[in-house]
């Protein structure tokens, strides 16, 4: 999904891919938030027809 977790010093992080770091405009990008956050696709849509982009 372009995370993974690590272990750093003891503490457990996830790092994320560089070439997925940048604008929501990016498709990769896109696609990684859509999975991330709830609601998906269908969250994405309505929010481009609430707010006109």
């Amino acid at each position: 999904m372009g995370l993974r977790p690590i272990i750093d010093g003891g503490v457990e992080r996830t790092v994320i891919d560089q070439n997925l770091c940048g604008s929501i405009d990016v498709p990769e990008i896109k696609d990684l938030v859509k999975n991330l956050l709830e609601g998906g696709q269908r969250a994405f849509t309505t929010r481009r027809a609430k707010y006109g982009f």
